[in-house]
């Protein structure tokens, strides 16, 4: 017992000094200050693309701070899913309350059955651009956009070496449901993941027009599910590097129930699987943290029954160090975030009076719904997203079953995630 009690407390430092490591990592890349457009740097004409299918919560904050950008030179064009879509009319509200001549609103016209619906319209809308427009930036309908997120994405492409510049989501726990909150947590290591290999996030991020062409992303949108994890994979088949700027982390203050949110989670990790990019090194971490921690929690049960108390108190104490740590990581990353979203014009703030009350049990339940998800992605040969369901069938081959327009979900909270 004392062996495998050592053993235990070995695995728990080694991911408490691992973890804590990769996350002063991240924090020294977080708070860096990233070079920003000044008067005298060019910034080249500008396309931004979204794609809506469905209404999302905040679609209006987004759209009214994407029409306000400090940027001299940039279109939106919005491709929307379907002519019947519901989004068409919050976009109609929106757009009536000024006059707008930077904004292009067209319907899908051709979705393709071998690829996601997000993929498609990406597709169409790229396709359609003329070449003046140097640079394209893409951003998702629950994305707030700051001032200067336009031009903080596309200074550092002046750099040819770098393929594309991205951020990634800061979910705010807006409410006390075990959904949110246990999002939160997950998110929290899945921000520094993304980060420590070079993921892109195409919720925010932006490429020059002739990376697109040269890497061959259209074709490639053509078969995916993912946006985000096909760039990853054509990025480093021609050899461009990824470049994270900490300054378009986009707030997220949507709820989500924790039903949902799981198979959020699941999709986002099937869609991984599906291009064949670190899946395998994420499930290996996911399950090594368990078993570490099933085995340490084991020791110390067994000790305190067998009266082997030195063993509970090694066991123990490994799981101390992992959690501590853990806990000054999140503590540590959500001052740096709020710094940095302070100096973009906002600010976070929990609507939990204590929220270390929701914190800790929800971390504690972030360890077992990963695994659970992860497990089930594993096995998993299809998705679901916003009412389309996807057949995976291998790598690159994916298949829609059968294309309909959006149809309203019932909603436990106008501010609840459409997923």
């Amino acid at each position: 017992m004392y062996i495998t009690a050592c053993i235990a407390l070995g695995l728990c430092l080694v991911l408490a000094v691992g973890q804590s490591a990769i996350v002063a990592a991240f924090l020294a890349a977080l708070l860096r200050r990233p070079k920003t457009a000044t008067s005298d740097t060019p910034l080249p004409k500008a396309a931004v693309v979204l794609a809506l299918r469905g209404p999302d919560p905040f679609l209006g904050t987004c759209l009214r701070r994407l029409l306000a950008q400090e940027y001299p030179d940039y279109t939106v064009f919005i491709v929307v899913d379907n002519e019947k879509d519901p989004v068409h009319e919050d976009l109609d509200r929106i757009l009536s309350e000024a006059t707008i001549n930077n904004i292009v609103v067209s319907n899908l016209k051709n979705p393709l059955a071998t690829c996601s619906l997000k993929c498609s319209a990406l597709i169409q809308a790229v396709s359609e651009l003329d070449e003046t427009y140097e640079v394209v930036a893409f951003l998702d309908g629950d994305v707030s956009p700051h001032a200067t997120w336009l031009a903080d994405l596309i200074t550092p492409l002046h750099d040819h070496t770098i393929g594309v510049t991205y951020g990634n989501r800061w979910y705010v726990p807006t409410d006390k449901t075990w959904g949110g909150w246990v999002r939160y947590c997950w998110n929290v290591g899945a921000v520094v993941q993304v980060w420590l290999n070079g993921i892109v996030w195409a919720g925010s991020m932006a490429m020059r027009a002739d990376t697109i062409k040269q890497i061959q992303l259209l074709e490639a949108w053509s078969k995916a599910l993912s946006v985000d994890a096909t760039i990853h994979r054509q990025l480093g088949k021609y050899k461009y590097d990824a470049r994270f700027v900490p300054s378009v982390m986009m707030v997220n203050r949507e709820t989500i129930s924790l039903q949902r949110f799981v198979g959020w989670m699941q999709r986002q990790l099937v869609a991984a699987k599906s291009t064949g990019n670190g899946f395998r090194l994420v499930s290996l971490h996911a399950l090594n943290l368990t078993a570490t921690q099933v085995l340490a929690v084991g020791i110390v049960f067994f000790g305190l029954i067998t009266g082997d108390l030195l063993a509970s108190a090694l066991a123990a104490t490994g799981l101390g160090a992992y959690w501590g740590t853990a806990l000054l990581s999140i503590a540590a990353m959500e001052w740096a975030i709020r710094r940095m979203v302070k100096r973009n014009g906002e600010d976070i703030s929990w609507r939990d009076a204590h929220p270390i009350r929701s914190l800790l049990p929800s971390l504690l339940l972030t360890q077992v719904v990963y695994p659970y998800a992860l497990v089930g992605a594993r096995s998993h040969k299809q998705v679901s997203w916003r009412g389309i369901k996807y057949d995976i069938r291998g790598f690159g081959d994916v298949l829609m079953r059968e294309y309909h327009p959006y149809v309203e979900l019932q909603r436990n909270t106008s501010t609840e995630s459409v997923v």
